[in-house]
């Protein structure tokens, strides 16, 4: 998502790749899946630029934040990874079998791809540095 979208907020690749890298199998835990992470920090992005009183962009990124779960929740039926990829990730064997089964090249790609959806479809909607959505 960071390395997607990034550049249309000065944000290069490579320093969206090495931002993004821990977010994948939902921190490393099966926790929140990365692309609706990645996707969050991007709406952070599009919120604007840091302001003395920052409670605005702040505030409209958590709403922004919580519609895009809504909209992916409602595609999927969950947010996390252990619940997407129906494995129990919180563990080294979940983690294992998932590698093996080969999950996350079937379905990380599925999740990525309708996340990319959702979160254009936000941006488009809005406009750069003010409310998405």
């Amino acid at each position: 998502m960071l390395a997607g979208f990034g550049r249309q907020f000065g944000l290069d690749k490579e320093t969206a790749v090495r931002l993004g890298r821990g977010l994948g199998m939902g921190l490393g835990l099966g926790l929140t899946c990365g692309a609706v992470s990645g996707a969050v920090m991007v709406l952070g992005l599009a919120a604007g630029p840091v302001q003395a009183d920052d409670r605005g962009p702040r505030f409209r990124c958590y709403d922004q934040g919580a519609l895009f779960a809504e909209r992916f929740m409602g595609r999927h039926g969950s947010l996390s990874c252990c619940d997407l990829m129906g494995v129990d990730m919180t563990t080294l064997d979940g983690r294992q079998q998932a590698r093996d089964s080969g999950l996350f090249v079937k379905i990380c790609p599925v999740l990525v791809q309708s996340a990319a959806e959702i979160l254009e479809d936000m941006l488009a909607a809005g406009e750069r540095g003010g409310e998405v959505g």
